[in-house]
């Protein structure tokens, strides 16, 4: 397929007597021709690291490439050692399929676009052609994923390998669950000329997410505001960092944002999906709470945070933790689990706690003291721990 689409691009290049080079929607090289004329910096880099650099990127944001809807000329830029450039979109209604980039310099770009608007349509044909094979594709392999999920444990075993058949998934051992949390985007952020879906997550999202992170063997499905996908595990390549990277970049132009990524353990055979799938759940919950985790987690990183997998979020959960943290939750009562949580997490240091809570010590004492009193004990020994641990729980929890 992308064989067709360099024949075009060396057609074009060879009619215009100029380099040509087409990008998908996130920078990067679908095709380039042969170098003709003037080129730059910038262009070699990019065809060499197979990645657009990022300054360069922010650079076209901010002259309006990603907004542009008919042929646009970017104006040069020697701080970056860009040489202007006039930026053709590939559109299919109003979605970008790729840009054709054609470098605006000695000599410069003929007023006539016949020849670029003739290889622009050519294009099109081909790039609507090839994402239909990857719709097709992505479509089948989340209809075995679910078929998967829902055979028995007697069958499980032998639907997972003609799964795997079908589409190269990698071995058992290698595979954990992924969970992606998906939301709306601002309004803002929204690409020009992409519609809203009514469906929390827009159904062309899984296509983009596999065409972009290119990684053999991916299946997943759509599952109301989440996205649930197996990924090979394999830390060589980093396909796990790279999957979340992916998935944010793709989000964008779809109106949406990956709120968090959880990653489950391994499924060491096929009976256990199930079970990954829960801890990938439970990690990308955890992950969309703790901002250190930066938006994704892994369930074999998670560390302390594992302790409350069996938990049920919410009151009754930090109940079965310690009653009496729920009796500190109740109405009226937060500024006491408030103080109590900040005082346990600095180690019991009521200097450090006070300025933290911007209160004189002796309010701190106050709160403890009323704390301690509807806790029904004292925060030393077994009982600090339990009590240190239902508020950190309770927090995570939103209470």
């Amino acid at each position: 397929m992308f064989g067709e689409l360099q024949e075009i691009t060396d057609r074009l290049a060879a009619d215009l007597n100029r380099s040509v080079f087409v990008e998908d929607s996130w920078f990067r090289p679908l095709a380039t021709s042969a170098q003709l004329g003037a080129i730059d910096a910038p262009r070699v880099q990019a065809i060499l690291r197979r990645e657009p650099v990022q300054e360069h990127v922010r650079y076209f944001h901010e002259c309006g490439v990603t907004r542009c809807r008919e042929p646009f000329r970017v104006p040069a830029n020697p701080n970056l050692d860009l040489l202007a450039r006039l930026v053709i979109p590939v559109l299919a209604g109003d979605r970008l399929l790729a840009r054709v980039w054609l470098i605006d310099a000695e000599p410069p770009i003929d007023d006539d676009m016949t020849l670029v608007r003739n290889a622009v349509s050519d294009m099109r044909v081909v790039l609507l052609r090839q994402q239909e094979s990857v719709r097709q594709r992505v479509a089948m392999a989340g209809r075995w994923l679910e078929e998967v999920e829902s055979a028995g444990a007697s069958d499980r075993q032998a639907v997972f390998r003609r799964m795997q058949d079908s589409f190269g998934t990698a071995d058992l051992d290698a595979l954990r669950a992924c969970i992606l949390q998906i939301e709306p985007a601002s309004a803002g952020s929204r690409a020009v000329g992409t519609a809203a879906d009514t469906s929390p997550v827009p159904s062309g999202y899984l296509d983009s997410l596999f065409q972009h992170v290119e990684m053999r063997g991916c299946v997943g499905v759509i599952r109301g505001s989440t996205v649930l996908a197996l990924v090979s595990d394999d830390h060589r390549t980093g396909a796990v960092a790279r999957l979340v990277t992916a998935a944010r970049q793709v989000a964008v132009p779809h109106g949406v944002a990956v709120t968090a990524a959880g990653f489950g353990g391994v499924l060491g055979d096929a009976d256990g999906l199930p079970t990954s799938i829960r801890q990938a759940e439970f990690a990308a919950r955890i992950a969309a709470r703790v901002p250190a985790m930066d938006g994704s987690a892994c369930w074999d990183s998670l560390g302390e945070y594992r302790m409350f997998y069996a938990y049920e979020w919410g009151p009754a959960g930090v109940a079965a933790i310690d009653p009496g943290v729920a009796a500190l939750l109740e109405q009226g009562r937060t500024p006491f689990a408030e103080t109590v949580l900040a005082y346990l997490e600095r180690h019991g240091d009521v200097s450090a706690t006070a300025a933290a809570l911007n209160v004189h010590r002796t309010t701190l004492y106050y709160r403890l003291g009323q704390a301690t009193r509807i806790l029904g004990e004292e925060l030393t020994g077994d009982a600090r721990f339990r009590i240190h641990a239902a508020l950190r729980f309770a927090h995570l929890s939103c209470l």
